[in-house]
């Protein structure tokens, strides 16, 4: 655009330069006018060809000035790419150091992958779902089958959990309820804050002596439910009937079905 900007205007220059050199010679003598008009129509296309090579350097000029800038803009781009491309370069030589660049950088890659796969799953875990009814059906019907362990002797049974956790407590609220429907005078759940960082169970369940043969039945009936293993907590002073106390103490993560495992 810029070319045919400065040659219309040359141009036009010349074409006005001759008309008017042609005009004047109009008034001079016949005898000279011929070569004269000769004379000032090459000055005129001299000066039109001046103007077109003048045009035609402006215009490289531009394009080059044009073409500097674009490969100044890239090159600063491939500098940005670079400075956040070398932490990953890194990562990928120290986890794959027999690798080549390119073959450890997928690797790297896959490895990432495989990283945002796994916490999508697992954030998918930590919301609560109500046990299946199937599932919540057998366990029932097992706790009420390990009521024959207590014979004629009354049965209480607590559930606390460990406080700082929505999560745990809402399992603790399910297991209160699903022992009320298989017949046991459940209490809670409580909450209580142990500040222990690691249990060495995520469920336990308190017991007197006398009482281990119940304790182990009520276990074995819940795990289709709370699928950990649990841990036993003896106590001291023995009380009249069985006293249990379920303690929940796990991060507990569900499954599609609303079965529970722990962290």
């Amino acid at each position: 655009m810029l070319l045919w900007n400065v040659l219309a205007i040359v141009a036009a220059s010349a074409s006005g330069l001759i008309a008017a050199v042609l005009g004047r010679e109009k008034s001079k003598p016949t005898e000279c006018t011929g070569h004269r008009r000769l004379f000032w129509l090459l000055i005129s296309v001299s000066v039109l060809g001046l103007g077109a090579s003048i045009a035609l350097a402006v215009v490289e000029n531009g394009e080059a000035g044009s073409a500097a800038a674009t490969n100044q803009a890239l090159l600063g781009q491939v500098t940005d790419l670079n400075v956040k491309l070398a932490p990953f370069l890194e990562a990928a030589s120290a986890l794959f150091p027999d690798a080549g660049t390119e073959e450890a950088l997928q690797r790297l890659r896959q490895e990432i992958d495989t990283l945002e796969q796994r916490t999508g799953t697992l954030e998918s875990r930590t919301h609560f779902r109500p046990v299946d009814p199937d599932i919540r059906a057998v366990v029932v019907e097992r706790l009420r089958a390990a009521l024959s362990e207590l014979g004629a002797r009354e049965l209480g049974i607590s559930v606390v959990c460990e406080g700082g956790s929505n999560l745990r407590l809402q399992v603790g609220v399910e297991v209160v309820e699903i022992l009320k429907e298989a017949g046991y005078a459940a209490r809670g759940p409580s909450t209580e804050m142990t500040f222990r960082t690691a249990p060495t169970s995520a469920v336990v369940i308190g017991c007197t002596q006398s009482c281990i043969g119940l304790a182990n039945a009520v276990y074995g009936a819940l795990r289709p439910l709370l699928k950990t293993p649990f841990a036993g907590k003896l106590q001291e002073t023995e009380q009249e009937g069985c006293q249990l106390v379920l303690e929940v103490l796990g991060d507990p993560l569900f499954g599609t079905d609303g079965t529970v495992e722990f962290q």
